[in-house]
């Protein structure tokens, strides 16, 4: 399987930055809700398999931290 993640180091150090001060349970859900995005973006989810959900990127997580904490 490819890889699920698909951040540069730049954009793994702003989710550092942005993710400061979160407790382990604010990026355990944080991590979730992002992992969700890629999903929601299927439109036919019966008919999907796991190798055409896309990895998931920095714009997922940003997303994710308007819901998470």
């Amino acid at each position: 399987m490819e890889n699920m993640i698909d951040m540069s180091e730049e954009e793994i150090t702003k989710l550092i930055e942005l993710t400061k001060g979160y407790s382990g349970a604010d990026l355990k859900s944080l991590s979730t809700e992002a992992a969700m995005m890629p999903l929601r973006e299927i439109m036919d989810v019966q008919n999907c398999d796991a190798g055409n959900i896309r990895p998931l990127k920095l714009k997922d997580f940003e997303e994710a931290l308007k819901n998470v904490r």
